[in-house]
């Protein structure tokens, strides 16, 4: 085995590559260590860059997602200007959006023609995505509903509780009317008049005990079975009344709607 050494200018030149090395050596750290904070800001920028879009993302998803959870089937109002605000219960994360979403336009109503209006919930959508086309939105509740614009003066509250008082009046006589013509047809005066005889032993004058609580039980039978005297109630229970009214509005606003539905699409009636 042999081992040589090489001088060069008498060990000045091995000396000078030396530091030569050296020193690229320690350009060489510096170079990467310069590398590895550039990666390390760059991937941090990205990181927040990531979490920013993130949160932005969760705000425009969930922005409008009850929307229209409070949509009603039949909407009154009295204003002939109808807002989202009028129609739609709206909840979102960001206010300015929110405040922009309550004024927006929905329809702009004949204010000397009251009536009612089907609308569409793909066509208020629509609007809504227009207005804000970066936010998503989940309808919740009719797919179709009815505005009732009605006009809100003096003289139109006179003639509801004109009215109100007049349907009171056919009613209250009509039941009576209905009562006396049962009895009559039955002949409940005499069935009471042998009763009264067949009991007591005596005649009946027309007035007794019976024909007494036979009205008294009347009246509290009527308002036991509609549970409603006033603003008393004997159960939570809605009335029958208000059962049968509840039945009679899905009906008329679910025969609007596929009228409307009929009149823009008429091949549907073949």
């Amino acid at each position: 085995m042999q081992v040589t050494w090489q001088l060069r200018n008498l060990g000045m030149g091995n000396r000078a590559a030396f530091k030569s090395r050296q020193s690229q050596l320690r350009q060489a750290i510096y170079q990467g260590k310069q590398l590895k904070d550039s990666i390390a800001t760059e991937v941090t920028t990205a990181y927040h860059r990531v979490q920013q879009y993130d949160r932005a993302m969760q705000l425009t998803s969930s922005s409008v997602q009850a929307a229209t959870e409070a949509l009603d089937q039949n909407i009154e109002v009295t204003n002939p200007h109808v807002y989202l605000q009028d129609i739609a219960a709206l909840s979102m994360s960001d206010p300015k959006i929110l405040n922009r979403l309550r004024v927006m336009p929905v329809m702009v109503l004949d204010e000397t023609k009251p009536g009612r209006y089907v609308m569409s919930v793909s066509d208020l959508l629509k609007k809504i995505q227009k207005l804000e086309p970066s936010i998503d939105i989940s309808p919740m509740g009719e797919t179709d509903f009815i505005i009732t614009y009605r006009i809100s003066s003096a003289t139109g509250k006179l003639f509801r509780y004109v009215k109100i008082f007049f349907v009171c009046l056919v009613s209250f006589f009509g039941a009576a009317f209905s009562i006396m013509t049962f009895n009559n047809d039955v002949d409940m005066g005499s069935l009471f008049s042998q009763f009264y005889t067949l009991v007591t032993g005596k005649s009946s004058s027309g007035f007794t005990i019976l024909e007494i609580s036979y009205s008294i039980g009347i009246g509290l039978g009527v308002l036991i079975f509609f549970n409603h005297f006033g603003h008393l109630k004997l159960s939570d229970d809605p009335t029958p009344m208000q059962v049968q009214m509840r039945t009679y509005e899905d009906d008329v606003n679910r025969t609007l709607i596929e009228q409307a539905a009929r009149t823009e699409n008429p091949e549907t009636d073949s």
